[in-house]
């Protein structure tokens, strides 16, 4: 994972007005600084700890020491060093004022390692020539708890744990079906590298069927490569789907495929925009050789609630397509 110089906080400008100490510390924690904003935190850590050592006068070396305790997440380490750096040390007014409020903001980080999310959807789609109306009420929630860095390889790890659950109410003419979601899963981030790894039951009305998936990952630039591997444990079935997504401010592309014993289809998604998105999208099944292309139109009208069209249609077969209209909202 890259770690933005922005992310935390560089006390260099701060300290401007600093009288200067009789330790020479001042080019190491040049180069020191320059590690961490190149991704290196544990490596900075671990040259910044002696330096404090030789210098223990030195108030910035304790600022820089918590501005990367706090770029790997150890918010209670990094708050301690800022308390102490405010209690001993003879600090200008403005860098007291700027440690405080960051002081402050570790403490909002430090409550947020415990968070949750909460999305319900309701879709109404029309199918033809079947004239089937179908309607669906879901709800999709997931509780993730972020830890601190681990050193990998003198590079931060960020694991997190998390346990999603979700429901569907699915009503076809006059038959209703149920469906429930429950989800145990851990990921890690690690440069460009990420490893989910779940565990999932899924319960239906007749049976309930378990699976674990394992999807890693790896961004270059604006791609993302993945590939999904799911294992079924009543059919004793491995799926795996490989990916390549691109994204950028407001373009993204999605290219996919599905493989169970045979490849099974190929997907390509494209959309753009950003408060308004517009889309298309295509399928093609590798055994039925029958294949369909919609459109998407989606719109945000507030950070809880998006409104989405979607229109999907077989060009073989023009009296076969459906639509779909929906709307998404984040209840927290």
């Amino acid at each position: 994972m890259n770690l933005s110089p922005i992310s935390y906080i560089s006390f260099a400008a701060m300290l401007t007005a600093m009288p200067a100490l009789g330790c020479d510390w001042q080019s190491q924690i040049a180069h020191i600084t320059a590690t961490h904003n190149e991704g290196e935190p544990f490596i900075a850590l671990a040259e910044l700890d002696p330096l404090i050592l030789q210098c223990p006068d030195a108030a910035r070396l304790y600022l820089e020491k918590g501005s990367i305790l706090y770029s790997l997440k150890r918010y209670e380490a990094a708050i301690s060093v800022w308390q102490f750096a405010l209690e001993n040390y003879s600090l200008p007014e403005n860098v007291i004022l700027k440690v405080r409020l960051k002081i402050i903001d570790a403490e909002q980080k430090h409550k947020q390692l415990l968070n949750h999310l909460l999305l319900a959807r309701t879709t109404v789609a029309f199918q033809m020539p079947a004239q089937a109306t179908v309607m669906n009420w879901s709800f999709q929630g997931k509780t993730r708890v972020r830890l601190p860095a681990i050193n990998i390889q003198q590079s931060p790890l960020f694991p997190e744990l998390y346990v999603g659950y979700g429901g569907l109410l699915r009503q076809q003419n006059s038959k209703t079906e149920t469906l429930g979601l429950l989800q145990l899963g851990a990921n890690g981030h690690w440069k460009n590298w990420q490893a989910p790894l779940s565990f999932n039951m899924i319960m239906m009305s007749a049976r309930n069927t378990y699976n674990a998936t394992f999807k890693p990952s790896v961004t270059w630039n604006d791609f993302t490569f993945s590939s999904a591997a799911t294992y079924y444990f009543s059919d004793q079935q491995w799926k795996f789907e490989p990916k390549v997504r691109q994204k950028q401010s407001k373009f993204d592309s999605e290219i996919s495929a599905v493989y169970q014993n045979t490849w099974q289809s190929l997907n390509g998604e494209f959309n753009y925009g950003q408060r308004w998105r517009f889309g298309v999208f295509g399928h093609y099944s590798l055994n039925s050789h029958e294949h369909s292309i919609g459109t998407n139109i989606q719109a945000r009208l507030s950070t809880s609630f998006k409104l989405s069209l979607k229109t999907t249609i077989d060009p073989l077969t023009p009296t076969n397509w459906s639509t779909r209209l929906g709307v998404d909202w984040k209840v927290y």
